[in-house]
């Protein structure tokens, strides 16, 4: 059960996005605000460990601590396990599956939209650069790394990789991608 973790994360980030839900369902007027709120504190959480904690803004593990299971290490319990640190990029999902769902209600057609189709086909080339971004940071390994800007990376990095996923997933349901979507679709 070496990844029991994930499940426990996971699970409990169910139950949270579960009680936000039943909340912005009683008090309809109330779930802007309350989503707002709760996805800009869990947005900038990360940020605030990474440098309480003086992390780097992801967690790169050392050989030794994957010959070790990853047990006993501070930096893997406290920054990258805790449901608290993926909870943001999990809400994304959350917010991404009650858009589709307004959007179909509305019969919004989506895949008509210039505008999105330009910023959906961006997120192409955008979640490729995301990925080489973390070479400024690592390219002087051996120096010790500014703590503040290690931490405004650490707040943003992972978060809007699930928010530009969560944009990308809703376009190809909503029939945007052409390829693409065929490709998902096999």
């Amino acid at each position: 059960m070496l990844q029991s973790w994930y499940l426990a994360s996971d699970t409990f980030s169910f139950m949270i996005s579960l009680l936000l839900l039943i909340l912005a369902h009683k008090w309809p007027h109330m779930r802007n605000w309350l989503f707002g709120y709760v996805g800009g504190f869990f947005y900038v959480l990360p940020g605030f460990i990474a440098y309480f904690g003086d992390y780097d803004p992801f967690f790169v593990p050392s050989p030794q601590t994957q010959k070790d299971s990853f047990i006993d290490d501070r930096e893997f319990s406290d920054f990258y396990a805790p449901f608290h640190m993926n909870f943001a990029c999990y809400f994304c999902g959350v917010l991404a599956a009650i858009a589709y769902r307004e959007i179909s209600e509305k019969q919004f057609k989506l895949h008509k939209n210039k505008l999105f189709q330009c910023l959906w086909y961006a997120l192409i080339p955008i979640g490729v650069l995301w990925l080489l971004s973390a070479h400024p940071i690592y390219q002087h390994y051996y120096e010790e790394q500014p703590r503040f800007w290690n931490s405004i990376y650490a707040a943003i990095q992972r978060n809007n990789w699930g928010l530009g996923l969560g944009v990308f997933v809703v376009g190809m349901a909503c029939k945007v991608g052409g390829l693409f979507r065929k490709f998902s679709c096999l």
